[in-house]
């Protein structure tokens, strides 16, 4: 009897641990669809930007001629990603003056990149005319956060393209 009252405890044992690990394993592939999500939206808001700019582009339109046309002359890029980049190759060789980029991964290993300074977003930023935030998925928070932090204009990629 006593035995038998042994062999169902350790059955009830084996079964809560089995259990908690197939939760355990069930919670981790959510975490990683949650994750796959992400990325697929982040991926999708870089497409739509993209979208726009080429509407932009077919209207006979650019970034740049939005910056000149209301003197932002010394502009900051927020964001490394494509779009940060792709600004940056656009205003670059113009008189628009790219005074320096953030970035929370690339400035913090860099200084400089290429050769305009770089700067982490806890850095203090110097003034400039605009600072654009290349990042469309969090480009609110990212907005809000450097308004609170500078005294000029701060603008997503996204506020941008649609006002042009």
């Amino acid at each position: 009897m006593k035995k038998s009252k042994i062999l169902q405890m350790e059955m009830v044992i084996a079964g809560i641990i089995f259990l908690k690990n197939k939760i355990v394993a069930d919670k981790n592939k959510l975490k990683s669809f949650e994750e796959k999500e992400s990325v697929i939206y982040k991926q999708e808001e870089v497409i739509k930007v993209y979208e726009r700019w080429v509407d932009v582009y077919q209207n006979k339109h650019s970034l740049l001629d939005y910056f000149i046309k209301n003197d932002y002359q010394q502009i900051a890029i927020y964001g490394l990603g494509r779009i940060g980049k792709s600004i940056y190759n656009e205003v670059r060789p113009s008189s628009v003056n790219i005074a320096y980029v953030v970035d929370q991964k690339y400035c913090v290993e860099n200084e400089f990149y290429e050769d305009t300074p770089c700067f982490g977003p806890g850095n203090e930023l110097p003034k400039v005319d605009l600072i654009i935030v290349t990042i469309p998925g969090e480009a609110r928070e990212i907005t809000a956060f450097l308004k609170s932090k500078v005294n000029c204009p701060v603008k997503s990629i996204n506020d941008v393209l649609f006002v042009i």
